[in-house]
């Protein structure tokens, strides 16, 4: 009696075009999945660059109109550059070297924002202590030495990637080395204070500070904020703003300077790109461009804003 059976041909086919079929739902998953996790990156860069917008513009709206940022107009009538700069220091300023910014402060008369850009953070993260938020002693040092902003508050110390604190007088965009104290009871040991250290709370009579970009999955970062010069009109002494800012991922070694593609890889912790750049980085990267403008039209005194 014959048993009829698949051939060893007929097996080898059958088992290669189930291995073919496998392998192509697992690319079509991953695929799946990679689509997904742009989506999500994408969509947590855009609702946290309207959550500022937003913030930004409640801000400025709500703000005293009697703020003098305009240069004083020469005889000539010809205003010069350095006028307008001068004048613009009034409520914008920003520390930047080699092209690039490493963080900035933007005074509204009520409310002032202060932030550091994510190449700032890639210096810092080089710091164990500063990766894990040990933000103490000779690390709040490192990190003013490392261009950062870095805020003081009865809660401990703070680097933040943007943030608003109470602050009606401008003090954050004067000139002076130390524009807030610290409290006599403070701890700061070898701590130097410079004009990029905030100290508020106890002693200082200012709120605390609100990070308006929380830390998540995303891990999002400024990459620029810039103010443009404002206008001011002469009889209501109501003012413009106009800036533009960039928000992306920290990961997917997103360059901002490049043409076409921003999204160049991982970066290691040292901020160079190396063998250990996988496609599944730029899945996990996302960048976008916004820009706002925004009239001051409050009060004189004291603005009430997220008190």
């Amino acid at each position: 009696m014959k048993k009829k059976a698949f051939t060893i041909i007929e097996l080898m086919l059958a088992m290669a075009f189930l291995g073919t079929m496998l392998v192509g739902i697992a690319s079509l998953t991953m695929r799946i999945t990679n689509i997904y996790q742009k989506g999500l990156a994408l969509r947590s860069v855009n609702a946290i660059g309207r959550e500022i917008i937003s913030d930004l513009t409640r801000t400025i709206n709500a703000s005293r109109v009697n703020i003098d940022i305009n240069p004083e107009i020469p005889s000539n009538y010809k205003v010069e550059d350095q006028q307008i700069n001068d004048a613009r220091a009034n409520y914008y300023l920003e520390t930047a070297e080699s092209g690039k910014q490493w963080g900035g402060v933007f005074c509204t008369g009520d409310y002032s924002y202060v932030w550091n850009t994510a190449d700032t953070f890639r210096l810092l993260r080089q710091n164990a202590h500063l990766k894990n938020k040990e933000y103490t002693g000779a690390y709040i040092s490192y990190a003013l030495s490392k261009h950062a902003y870095v805020i003081k508050t009865d809660e401990g110390y703070m680097i933040p990637k943007f943030a608003r604190f109470h602050d009606k007088d401008r003090r954050a965009c004067a000139h002076e080395e130390k524009k807030y104290e610290p409290a006599a009871d403070s701890e700061e040991g070898s701590i130097k204070p410079n004009a990029r250290t905030f100290y508020l709370g106890a002693g200082s009579k200012l709120d605390a500070a609100t990070e308006l970009i929380e830390d998540s999955e995303s891990d999002l970062m400024l990459y620029n904020f810039t103010i443009f010069p404002a206008t001011q009109h002469e009889t209501t002494k109501q003012i413009f703003y106009s800036g533009m800012f960039i928000l992306a991922t920290y990961r997917g070694g997103v360059n901002i300077q490049s043409n076409g593609d921003f999204c160049e890889g991982s970066n290691n912790e040292n901020g160079t790109r190396g063998s250990d750049i996988t496609l599944n980085d730029f899945d996990y990267c996302a960048v976008n461009k916004f820009n706002f403008s925004a009239r001051a039209t409050g009060e004189t005194g004291i603005n009430k804003y997220g008190g």
